[in-house]
């Protein structure tokens, strides 16, 4: 899967975590940059999570691929 944050006014973190709630990949650059991570998976259900990270709370567009 490919998952990338974009659009920020501020600080967010991006995070992938499986059925079970442990993180199988984030992303945590700083400022407004654009988040994103590469991950292969398995069949199975999975949640993305933004987390505000910032002075403010931001928009955000969340694009989720497969590849």
């Amino acid at each position: 899967i490919y998952a990338k944050l974009t659009d920020l006014t501020d600080d967010a973190t991006l995070m992938l975590l499986d059925a079970d709630g442990n993180r199988l990949a984030y992303s945590r650059r700083n400022g407004s940059a654009d988040e994103w991570f590469r991950i292969d998976l398995h069949p199975g259900t999975y949640y993305a999570r933004v987390l505000f990270a910032g002075a403010s709370a931001t928009p955000y567009r969340l694009r989720l691929a497969g590849v």
